[in-house]
């Protein structure tokens, strides 16, 4: 869970970096993002307001991914392991779940988000 939090912090900086610049240039963008995480304790950590002695180590992170979804900037999905498209690049996984997932990579979800 923790590296799902961190790599979701680490993304968060990357869009505030990006949305900049895309102001800087006039372009318009639309928030907030969505945030697709196959980690459902990452999930919930970051959607709940509840702590535990667990997470003192990712409390900071933890708070500003809550304050970045407070002020609607993005949104922290849950998204089934079979559907993360990222695995394709940083797993070794079935040949059939990789035709698949390169497909959804290269063409999108096409309007269908498989949530839960």
């Amino acid at each position: 869970m923790e590296a799902e939090i961190k790599a979701v912090d680490q993304l968060i900086l990357e869009l505030i970096y990006l949305m900049d610049l895309l102001n800087f240039l006039e372009i318009e963008n639309q928030t907030p993002i969505s945030i697709y995480c196959d980690n459902k304790n990452a999930v919930d950590l970051c959607n709940t307001i509840k702590q535990g002695h667990k997470t003192k180590v990712i409390n900071m992170r933890v708070h500003f991914l809550r304050d970045m979804i407070r002020r609607e900037f993005v949104v922290v999905k849950f998204i089934r392991s079979i559907y993360n498209v990222v695995d394709v690049l940083t797993k070794p996984i079935p040949a059939d779940q990789h035709e698949v997932l390169t497909e959804i990579l290269l063409t999108g979800h096409k309007g269908n988000h498989p949530e839960q």
